[in-house]
């Protein structure tokens, strides 16, 4: 596959989790995606793969922690503040359906 066709299906993934989760915005729905795709599951790392700030990662993480929690914290890195998340069971029940 392509680098365009994997963007693509990322981007079609992503979609897809906002329309089966509607309360997830576009960054909280990739987030989701990259760990069930198995993408680097750490704030820093996705950050920078996705062209954003590392402030905005950090709080879409602390978002999908929120009732009920899609994500949970598995290491932190207070002195980078660098967080590495994995699917909760919700968070699995929602991007595999």
């Amino acid at each position: 596959m392509s680098e365009d066709e994997e963007i693509a299906a990322f981007l079609a993934e992503v979609d897809r989790l906002i329309a089966r989760a509607p309360r997830l915005d576009p960054l909280q729905a990739a987030l989701l995606a990259a760990a069930a795709s198995g993408l680097p599951s750490d704030s820093r790392s996705l950050s920078r793969r996705l062209g954003l700030e590392h402030a905005l990662v950090l709080r879409a993480i602390q978002q999908l922690q929120q009732a009920p929690p899609l994500i949970r914290i598995t290491r932190e890195d207070p002195r980078t503040m660098r967080r590495w998340f994995e699917l909760t069971e919700e968070g699995i029940f929602v991007s595999e359906a």
